[in-house]
């Protein structure tokens, strides 16, 4: 009987129920119409990791200028109900300052015409030798200022090497074994 399903191309009872290869993260692959293991990114095939990556000419990049542009922003807004008062050489010295930082995100990006906008607000909000803007144009230049703070923040990007991404050295949010709270020598063998 077994020789009669051969000759006719019929699958044996071992065959019938073909094993599915796991992909990426013991999560079983997809089969195609054929009945072949279709790869996902990320699968082993053949004992070679097939790994969906950028290419190595392109570095990874960052929108690292997007926090300090979007506090800018909070600061020039809340700014405005302290235009004139005792506590307003704080704005001034966090705006400026927060502006400086900008502009070095925006060279490292090359985005170069950010500081075009960059740098007039860190000159107008010095606070080492303050400007005497009067009261309408002040308040202007908090909400312009704010927008450009936004602007920037989002479309500045800087270029991250691999090995340096994110805190402890790297975005993806992966633990490394590196830092961390726990000991070394915590006793346990």
């Amino acid at each position: 009987m077994a020789r009669a399903r051969a000759a006719l191309g019929a699958p044996r009872e071992c065959e019938a129920q073909p094993a599915r290869a796991e992909g990426r993260l013991g999560v079983p692959a997809r089969t195609g119409a054929a009945g072949r293991t279709v790869s996902s990114p990320g699968t082993r095939r053949a004992g070679k990791l097939q790994a969906m990556s950028r290419p190595q000419s392109q570095p990874t990049r960052a929108r690292l200028a997007l926090l300090p542009g979007l506090i800018a922003a909070i600061v020039l807004i809340a700014g405005l109900a302290l235009i004139h008062g005792g506590w307003y050489i704080w704005v001034l010295y966090a705006v400026a300052i927060l502006a400086l930082i900008m502009c070095v995100f925006a060279v490292q990006g090359k985005n170069y015409w950010w500081l075009a906008g960059l740098i007039p607000i860190a000159i107008a909000f010095n606070p080492v030798w303050p400007l005497s803007i009067p009261d309408l144009w002040l308040r202007l230049l908090h909400l312009a200022g704010a927008i450009v703070f936004i602007a920037a923040g989002v479309s500045i990007k800087v270029p991250v090497d691999e090995g340096k991404q994110g805190p402890a050295g790297r975005y993806d949010g992966k633990r490394g074994g590196r830092g961390g709270t726990g000991s070394r020598n915590s006793g346990r063998k």
